[in-house]
């Protein structure tokens, strides 16, 4: 009866470990380091493909599922055991009986005769491919991402409007390749174009904006962070090595909604005032003459109506 007892716990230990195995998809092996006698777990024959027994537990057989780009990582942990008795790892790549691809990852371990030198070599490997797997998609999404980045970043580099992107705080988290020329062209001097800093303060040191202009400028841009309005744009001039400049300034929320946040863009409307103030100019001097001239002056349409 004890021994009896005794047995139905052995196989209720080795029982329970081998579902462990299954639940944890793991296995273990054993290497004879004299003989290269070697014992594998029922963990060990599932991972590779196999069913329990159905090959020869060998080293061999063992080396033989392992992808021949990473054969080499277990050549190396090996080679050196006469001088080397540090437990080691290694992640490979395994290809079952059917074909299909697997990644392990492999930890060993070295127990030692009474001269301390290596006598067996236990190894524990677990099947790492869903997380593997999971990992390689998200790399990939990653670079996906940064690609998509990229080509807006050279979208955005490449339009002339200075465009800053501005946090719930007004502060400036990006800009793009115009903006950067603009602070360097005015000498602003903060690190980093502004980014980081508060908008209004660079853009008042910038352009040199009057209180009341900035006092708009301010108030539009608290308006769209806080989504009280879709869009905010005026027009401001300033003077730049002593010549007036005129810009459009225009202020969006950002399309995600669950952020605040605003990109502003400064566009460079000095030719369009420009022409505007040499048409009044020259509608100006028209009326002049009109005015101070006998001869009467009569304007009529195609229908010859007189219009003016």
């Amino acid at each position: 009866n004890e021994r009896q007892i005794y047995l139905d716990k052995i196989f209720a230990s080795e029982a329970l470990f081998t579902k462990a195995e299954s639940l944890a998809e793991f296995g273990t092996w054993r290497m004879d380091m004299n003989n290269r006698f070697t014992t594998w777990s029922a963990g060990t024959y599932r991972l590779l493909g196999y069913e329990n027994g159905e090959v020869d537990p060998s080293m061999e057989n063992f080396l033989r599922n392992i992808h021949t780009e990473d054969t080499g990582k277990i050549e190396e942990l090996f080679k050196d055991t006469g001088f080397n008795t540090e437990p080691a790892e290694a992640d490979v790549r395994i290809i079952n009986k059917d074909g299909s691809v697997r990644f392990l990852h492999m930890q060993f371990e070295f127990e030692l005769n009474d001269r301390n030198e290596p006598a067996h070599i236990i190894g524990f490997s677990q099947d790492v491919t869903r997380r593997t797997l999971a990992q390689i998609e998200i790399q990939e999404n990653i670079a996906e991402l940064k690609a998509a980045s990229d080509r807006q970043t050279d979208m955005l580099n490449a339009m002339p409007p200075n465009m800053v992107l501005l946090n719930e705080a007004g502060k400036i988290v990006a800009v793009n390749d115009a903006w950067i020329r603009f602070t360097l062209a005015n000498n602003l001097g903060v690190p980093r174009h502004g980014i980081g800093f508060s908008y209004l303060a660079i853009s008042e040191k910038a352009t040199g904006v009057d209180p009341v202009s900035e006092k708009q400028i301010a108030r539009g841009i608290k308006e769209i962070i806080e989504g009280e309005r879709d869009e905010f744009s005026m027009e401001y001039s300033y003077y730049s090595d002593h010549k007036k400049v005129w810009f459009q300034l225009l202020v969006a929320p950002l399309t995600d909604k669950t952020k605040k946040g605003a990109v502003v863009l400064h566009i460079d409307i000095t030719d369009r005032k420009e022409a505007e103030e040499l048409m009044l100019q020259s509608k100006a001097n028209l009326q002049t003459i009109f005015e101070n001239t006998d001869i009467a002056y009569v304007l009529c349409n195609a229908e010859q109506k007189v219009v003016s």
